[in-house]
């Protein structure tokens, strides 16, 4: 027969064990994460950037809330002209940036894919979203000014030809 105290220090003993192989496991996890972002990273830097979203993808799986991956993640995208699925993507880990400075990095990465989409009012958004964060980016100040240009453009177009509900083609032929 086990005594109550012996089967105190079993179950406490099982306890540490599980603690233990649990760290483990997420060490691992970690460890796989920045080997696959390292290989991504050097991937990206080559202009490979199919491959290179594969090991983010794997390092992603393998640490989720890893900042530094889904950043990455979301600029391949980019460079893949997937650009809604890097919107989803710096959408997700806006808040996940570990300073005002990262966050605003994705706010004007996002202002640029939205750029790309010719979604110009998200655009807007963002790169004003990121300028909060960070008031002296010189780029994101830039961006901003040209996509307020093409929505001033776009709204004068737009009140000069109201019977066309704002599209330009022309029905002369």
């Amino acid at each position: 027969l086990v005594s109550f105290t012996n089967y105190k220090n079993m179950k406490f003993s099982l306890l540490i064990l599980s603690v233990g192989l649990i760290a483990s496991n997420l060490s691992l996890a970690q460890d796989e994460s920045k080997r696959k972002l390292y290989y991504g990273n050097l991937l990206f830097t080559e202009g490979n950037y199919e491959e290179a979203l594969e090991y983010y993808e794997d390092a992603v799986s393998y640490s989720p809330l890893n900042f530094k991956a889904n950043y990455n993640l979301a600029n391949t995208y980019h460079r893949l002209n997937n650009h809604k699925q890097a919107i989803e993507t710096y959408e997700k880990i806006v808040n996940l940036g570990p300073t005002s400075f990262d966050k605003s990095k994705v706010y004007h990465n996002m202002g640029n894919s939205h750029m790309m989409l010719q979604d110009l009012d998200k655009a807007i958004e963002s790169y004003k979203s990121s300028l909060r964060l960070n008031p002296s980016d010189e780029e994101t100040r830039y961006n901003l000014a040209y996509a307020l240009f093409l929505k001033k453009e776009q709204d004068k177009q737009d009140n000069e030809n109201p019977e066309n509900g704002g599209d330009n083609s022309n029905d002369n032929g």
